[in-house]
């Protein structure tokens, strides 16, 4: 039962926004759990554990916990809640759950939310179907290499190859919607 108490005490802390737990365990009537604050939101923390606090007749334990890690000095929250049975201790953790909950980031509700961003209008027509059957020349590469002229002024060398055996279209879908995965061996 304790398990269950603290895994649902973990979602409450994590729900806030203002800490996020990194360890923790139960043990008969005993639930504690350690968590690293989230940078920036050290006051809204202060103010909810203020609130924990003043639970009336809570067994509530809060407080850093300093700790190396990677040789430096860091610190956690720790929050224990100790009770003499199980009933009592369901009954701190769902008053510890309710404040929790009260401290959630208020979202907006789906009504008062801008509506979504219109997709572009596509600006190149569709080329699944080629409009244009008449065959088209060979594509060619283009390779440049530096040089220097007979003056030595600094020159670049261009030439061009066809390249007849390659598919110019290997790429635009075909009756079927295949492209170049229908080429490559691809379903």
């Amino acid at each position: 039962m304790s398990l269950k108490l603290k895994s649902m005490l973990e979602s409450a802390l994590v729900a806030t926004g203002l800490v996020q737990p990194v360890d923790g365990s139960t043990k008969g009537g005993h639930v504690e759990v350690l968590c690293r604050q989230v940078p920036g939101q050290e006051a809204g923390w202060i103010a909810v554990v203020d609130e924990l606090l003043s639970i009336p007749e809570a067994k509530l334990h809060l407080c850093r916990r300093y700790l190396h890690k990677n040789g430096e000095l860091v610190f956690g929250w720790h929050v224990q809640v100790d009770a003499s049975s199980n009933k009592e201790l369901t009954a701190q953790v769902q008053g510890m759950i309710e404040v929790l909950n009260r401290s959630r980031p208020a979202l907006n509700p789906v009504g008062n939310r801008p509506a979504p961003a219109q997709a572009p209008q596509r600006s190149r027509p569709n080329t699944a179907v080629d409009p244009d059957p008449a065959p088209r020349a060979a594509p060619t590469t283009t390779k440049f290499r530096p040089g220097v002229d007979e003056n030595g002024q600094p020159i670049m060398e261009v030439s061009e190859m066809q390249l007849p055996h390659v598919n110019r279209d290997l790429n635009v879908p075909t009756a079927k919607g295949k492209g170049a995965k229908a080429y490559a061996g691809g379903n």
